[in-house]
């Protein structure tokens, strides 16, 4: 009976695990493979070099800028993402309808497209006919000291509504016997909050903060439609746009595919250095 059941429960996940296998993993160990080669990328003919093209991306300054980019969103999106979303999360409590009305309009940017997001930011910022028109002179796009924030709150409007949907999941988890206990208690507001819904969260908050990780190194289509791929000056450049450029627009196809794997290396190395430190919750007990 065991057996049979192992079975039933192979054949089930044998589909998605071929499909995973073919369009995911193997791309990927052919990237990671032909980053130790020097290949032009229109022939068979490519020599190994072993970590040669390593040391040359990263002997870049253009790509070690947007290295630097990259911890600058880190360091905007990790807390506005977690701490908004908890925070919205927070006071959507409940089932009424305005409740629910909020939540779908919070989550309504993330079902569309982060094109169609990208190209709505890119209008309400153009320092001409846009709704932002006061700012900068060449508009907050147009500035390299507010372009990579301009692209941050457009990101934060895109993705906020996944994680105000995360945190409210958790929330909903949590046993109302408890909070209930916490009431008779004396305990309510920002005291039943910091002892109670902040600390059962834990599982809730590992798994958001590495995914806030995750989609900073992915963005692309963001950075490349808002400002052309990384203008003015390269200040919102991130890996993927110099990528993209170097792979495709130089046909410099060695360094392209070094920047991909480096840039799935970086975000997996962070996100699993992350979910590591977050694996014991700050009470003693592993969630």
């Amino acid at each position: 009976m065991r057996r049979r059941r192992g079975w039933f429960i192979l054949g089930f996940l044998a589909p998605a695990a071929l499909l995973y296998g073919v369009f995911v993993l193997w791309p990927l160990l052919q990237t990671l493979s032909l980053s130790l080669y020097d290949w032009r990328g229109v022939s068979g003919e490519k020599s190994f070099v072993g970590v040669a093209n390593y040391v040359d991306v990263l002997g870049d300054s253009a790509y070690r800028q947007t290295l630097l980019n990259t911890v600058i969103l880190l360091a905007i999106l990790l807390p506005v993402l977690t701490g908004l979303g908890l925070l919205f999360a927070h006071a959507l409590e409940g089932e009424g309808r305005i409740v629910r009305f909020a939540r779908a309009v919070y989550l309504a940017p993330h079902i569309g497209a982060i094109v169609t997001t990208a190209a709505i930011w890119r209008f309400i910022l153009n320092p001409s006919i846009g709704l932002f028109r006061f700012g900068p002179e060449n508009g907050w796009l147009g500035s390299p000291q507010s372009a990579l924030g301009a692209v941050s709150l457009a990101f934060v409007w895109y993705a906020l509504g996944f994680y105000v949907m995360l945190y409210g999941a958790g929330l909903q988890q949590i046993d109302q016997e408890v909070r209930e206990s916490a009431k008779l208690d004396g305990a309510s507001g920002w005291v039943a909050f910091r002892k109670i819904s902040w600390p059962l969260l834990w599982s809730v908050r590992k798994t958001a903060i590495p995914y806030v990780v995750i989609n900073v190194f992915g963005i692309f289509a963001l950075v490349m439609i808002m400002t052309l791929g990384g203008k003015p000056d390269g200040a919102t450049e991130v890996p993927l746009t110099l990528l993209y450029e170097v792979a495709f627009e130089r046909t410099q196809f060695s360094r392209g595919v070094t920047m991909g794997a480096l840039n799935f290396l970086l975000a997996m190395g962070i996100s699993v250095g992350l979910m590591f430190w977050l694996r014991k919750s700050p009470e003693g007990r592993h969630a």
